[in-house]
This record gives C-alpha cells, structure tokens and sequence, in this order.
C-alpha cells in the first residue's frame, strides 16, 4: 500500500523540502497551506495534492474528504491513500475537537433497552432475577463478572463500557459503597 503524508506549511521552506523527499522516497504527498500558488508548484513538482487553506479548518478538511470519497478511489491506490489520509486526518481532529464522553454502565443498558424495545423484566434473566436487575438499574448493585458477560453478549454492549465505574455513586442502606462506616 502507498504510504501517505500530510504536510502542513508545504508550499515553501521545510514544508515543501519534507514533501520533495517524501515524493522522491515514494510516499504520496497532501500539502496545505495558505498561499495557493507556492503550494500548487510544490504539488505539481511532487506529483501531490494542493489543498490551500488553513489546516486547523473544518470545513477545508471536509471538502478535501468529500472531494476524494466522491471519486471512490481503490484502497491501494494514490488516491485511495490520500483519502485514508484525510478520513484520519479528520477523525483526530474530531477526536481532540469534540471528545466523546462514554456513557456510564447503567446508561449505556437503559439505552440499549430503549433501542430494543426493552423493559426491565427482560433484563431480569441475565442478571439473575427481578430483585437484582431493579437494584442495578438503580444502581444500588454493581454489575458483577458474570452479569457483564451476560449484558454484553445479549445487549451488545462493549465490556469495556460495562466495566467502568457509574457516574452516580451506588447507593446501598444510605451508604456508597466503598466509603468507610460512617462516613458516607
């Protein structure tokens, strides 16, 4: 497969000198940068791709990726690694722009139940009976090893999800639990 990079700043100085070696050593090379004309010869010279704008622009990126997935290029082709290139280059940018937050264990069952038209009696049989499964929707019990399981496979929930502390603290007899006698 083609090796790809993004240079930013590629129209002049260490830019377009990293893009010429890149080029020259076989990667395919997207340049961006704000003036047009310096970064369209680097292109040109490279056999790479101009993007003129401002790297940090959501809306540059979209297009670059728009403009790319439109020609549906094969995985291992040129075109078909600059596209890769810019799906990664927006993902981290996504990433870092507007972080996920991951639902707590609860929240993530009470969501899947609702996506499958679910109550709390279906739940009863994975988590070992009514009783439990009202104290763990109220998360006055934690998820045990073998009700994750259970949850994970039927609901196809990542364990990992499962695993994690709940944002709310578990409630039992007005203590949380883990806190020291009478301190809760």
């Amino acid at each position: 497969m083609t090796r790809a990079a993004l240079i930013t700043g590629g129209g002049s100085g260490i830019g377009a000198a990293a893009a010429r070696r890149l080029a020259a050593d076989g990667w395919l090379v997207g340049l961006i940068g704000r003036r047009p004309e310096p970064l369209q010869a680097v292109a040109d010279e490279t056999g790479g791709r101009a993007f003129p704008g401002d790297a940090a622009d959501p809306a540059l990126l979209a297009h670059a990726v728009e403009q790319l997935a439109a020609e549906d290029p094969p995985a291992d082709s040129p075109a078909g690694a600059r596209l890769e290139l810019w799906a990664k280059l927006v993902e981290d940018y996504e990433k870092t722009r507007y972080p996920f937050a991951q639902p707590d264990p609860v929240d993530a069952i009470l969501f899947r139940m609702a996506q499958q038209g679910l109550r709390q009696k279906d739940l009863a049989e994975m988590l070992g009976g009514k009783n439990r499964a009202s104290e763990v929707l109220a998360r006055k019990r934690p998820l045990t090893l073998p009700m994750i399981r259970a949850v994970s496979a039927a609901l196809e929930i990542p364990p990992a999800l499962l695993i994690r502390e709940p944002a709310a603290p578990y409630a039992v007899s007005g203590a949380r639990v883990g806190s020291a006698a009478g301190t809760g």
